[in-house]
């Protein structure tokens, strides 16, 4: 089961083109937040690359504008 979620494109915390090393730089990302965040790696719908986001920067369809685009949740860390 996919989920499609839409984030500013702006607003990644780094893209990578190897999964493990996404997710890898995700997890340190985590570990170094004084307040308990949740981090999101997701890919896009054409991309063979990995981004990663705060999962509260997430918008829903209703919000979907120009400058949000659609991704999907690989791994909620």
């Amino acid at each position: 089961m996919s989920e499609t979620v839409f984030f500013n494109p702006g607003d990644s915390l780094g893209n990578f083109h190897d999964y493990n090393d996404a997710v890898r730089s995700a997890q340190l990302y985590r570990d170094k937040q004084i307040e308990s965040k949740n981090v999101v790696v997701v890919h896009g719908k054409d991309k063979k690359s990995f981004d990663i986001f705060l999962s509260d920067n997430a918008q829903s369809n209703d919000k979907n504008n120009d400058q949000t685009s659609p991704y999907y949740v690989n791994k909620r860390i």
